[in-house]
């Protein structure tokens, strides 16, 4: 669950998003809701401004257009090579944590994300975190790798730090901008 600007959104499984109207605390009146696609549940999503874009348990994920709250349109479905686990916005890219790296998309059409490559990791990479202009990613081994993405369509990698987390992870910075991901 999540707010993005006037909408409260929530992923829910096999019943794709749902859209409400936070109007009222107690009683948020629904707005639309945005069904799964081919009988894929919605994991997660981001949103900036009119877009969205929903990771599905396929290890896929999805654009919807949000420019219609009350009547949002599903668009084209993201299969990369290697699944999803969660996504994260910064300036004009997306960040894809997949079982294989840190995968880049450009979002100069955000209908169309563009697929700019993958920073490969020895171990899945399973949440990510943002500040400012640093991506944190956690993998798999609990090892948290830090990347400079100043430049946000080719990530530096900076430093890691090796946790003694057990699995499942999901990071969050403080500061983050709420409008981004749920």
């Amino acid at each position: 669950v999540d707010l993005a600007g006037d909408l409260l959104m929530a992923a829910c499984g096999d019943r794709g998003l749902i859209l409400l109207d936070p109007g009222t605390v107690w009683s948020p009146s629904p707005l639309a809701a945005v069904p799964h696609d081919l009988g894929v549940a919605t994991e997660g999503f981001v949103v900036r401004g009119d877009w969205g874009w929903l990771r599905q348990e396929n290890g896929g994920f999805q654009v919807i257009d949000l420019r219609d709250p009350a009547l949002p349109v599903p668009g084209v479905v993201i299969t990369p090579p290697s699944p999803v686990n969660d996504l994260e916005l910064v300036g004009g890219a997306l960040y894809a944590a997949t079982t294989t790296g840190l995968r880049v998309y450009g979002l100069d059409d955000p209908a169309n994300p563009v697929d700019y490559g993958e920073r490969p990791f020895d171990w899945s990479a399973e949440s990510i975190g943002v500040k400012g202009t640093t991506v944190y990613v956690i993998d798999s081994r609990g090892i948290i790798r830090i990347f400079d993405v100043s430049n946000p369509l080719a990530p530096l990698e900076v430093d890691s730090i090796l946790t003694s987390f057990d699995p499942p992870f999901h990071l969050v910075c403080s500061g983050d901008d709420p409008s981004r991901r749920a």
